[in-house]
């Protein structure tokens, strides 16, 4: 598991800077998901916003039903 991840999973935002900043993918798939989708996934908006804003792309998937925008879509209230 890449270390962007392991920061996202533990919603530990200096080590996601970190990690990005050493040269992580942000793109991709670890364990079938992406960190954004990891991410969406916790409804951690401030990984999700770190993620965005850095660059990943929310239309990666691993599945056609799984993009990190259909996720926040059919989740949402």
């Amino acid at each position: 598991m890449s270390k962007l991840t392991q920061a996202v999973l533990c919603s530990d935002v200096p080590a996601m800077k970190e990690a990005i900043a050493s040269g992580d993918k942000l793109n991709e798939l670890d364990e079938g998901m992406t960190p954004l989708l990891w991410a969406v996934f916790r409804g951690d908006i401030d990984a999700v916003r770190l993620l965005l804003e850095s660059g990943a792309d929310p239309n990666v998937r691993p599945n056609p039903s799984d993009s990190a925008l259909w996720h926040a879509e059919t989740t949402s209230d």
